[in-house]
């Protein structure tokens, strides 16, 4: 008797069309879905490549700061030796002045 109340509910073969239309409307949702999972993919696979990038980048900066650090301390003591010579020359300027003075009175 279930039988014969879908049968008068539904008439012949609009049952098949109906399963056969979800079916195809499941199908593509499922490819919709699929090519949104791809895209997604996709898109984590370039911000993961960026991150990598900008992780080398760090790794090149860091050492690139480190060489230059070690450059730090010998710049630095040429610079302090560079200060005492410029003193030195100062200090003989300054007393070849007062001797080129001294002797200018002198044989004025």
């Amino acid at each position: 008797m279930a039988d014969e109340e879908n049968q008068a509910e539904n008439p012949p073969g609009q049952g098949d069309v109906e399963i056969t239309t979800v079916f195809s409307n499941l199908d593509k949702e499922i490819k919709a879905l699929g090519e949104r999972k791809k895209e997604t993919e996709d898109k984590i696979q370039g911000v993961k490549d960026h991150l990598n990038d900008i992780r080398n980048k760090e790794i090149e900066l860091r050492d690139k700061i480190s060489a230059l650090a070690k450059q730090e301390p010998k710049i630095n003591t040429e610079r302090i030796e560079l200060e005492k010579k410029l003193n030195l020359v100062t200090e003989k300027l300054e007393k070849t002045k007062k001797i080129f003075g001294d002797l200018s009175s002198v044989w004025k």
